[in-house]
C-alpha cells in the first residue's frame, strides 16, 4: 500500500486515537516507538525523520498533548543495519505495540515486512518499498516503482 503526506496525519491520528481513549493516569505518557537510522549510511535520512519527530513531540506536548497525557516518541537506531533493524522490531513488537514508525530506508524496511504480514502496522519512511495488497505494511509515499510508471505515462 502506499500513502501519500496526508496518509502520514492521518497514520498518527490512527495511533494516536487508540491511545487517547485508554485509561491512563494523567503523568504517564502515550509512547510511539521508532525505528531510524540515525549512525550508518542512511544517516543523513535518520537524523532529518528524528528532528521531525522530535518537532512533532514538542508541538503535541506544547498544545496540551493527547487528552491531557503528553507524547513521547521513543527513538531507537537501527545502524542502517537490517539485522539490527530486525532485532529492534521484535523486541519493540513483543511490547505489544500496534504500529511502529520506521525504519528510514528500503533494506530495513524490506527486511521488516515479513515480521508484519499480521499485523503491528509498520509505517515505513521510505518509498522503495512496494507493500503487497492485505500486508500491514505502509510506505509514506507513493513507491518509485509507481511513481516511475506515472512519470513514464505523463512523458508519453
Amino acid at each position: 500500500m502506499k500513502v501519500s503526506a496526508v496518509g502520514l496525519v492521518a497514520a498518527f491520528a490512527l495511533l494516536a486515537a487508540p491511545l487517547a481513549a485508554a485509561p491512563a493516569p494523567a503523568a504517564e505518557p502515550y509512547e510511539i516507538d521508532a525505528i531510524l537510522s540515525l549512525t550508518g549510511p542512511a544517516a543523513f535520512l535518520g537524523r532529518g525523520e528524528q528532528a521531525t519527530l522530535g518537532a512533532l513531540e514538542r508541538y503535541v506536548n506544547g498544545t496540551g498533548g493527547i487528552k491531557g497525557h503528553p507524547l513521547h516518541m521513543v527513538i531507537q537506531d537501527d545502524q542502517s543495519n537490517p539485522a539490527i533493524a530486525v532485532q529492534i522490531a521484535n523486541q519493540v513488537f513483543a511490547k505489544g505495540v500496534p504500529a511502529v514508525l520506521g525504519p528510514s530506508f528500503g533494506a530495513t524496511c524490506v527486511a521488516l515486512q515479513p515480521l508484519v504480514a499480521n499485523g503491528p502496522v509498520m509505517y515505513c519512511l521510505a518509498n522503495v518499498i512496494h507493500p503487497p495488497a492485505g500486508s500491514f505494511a505502509f510506505s509514506a509515499n507513493p513507491s518509485t516503482k509507481d511513481f516511475t510508471a506515472a512519470g513514464f505515462r505523463y512523458l508519453k
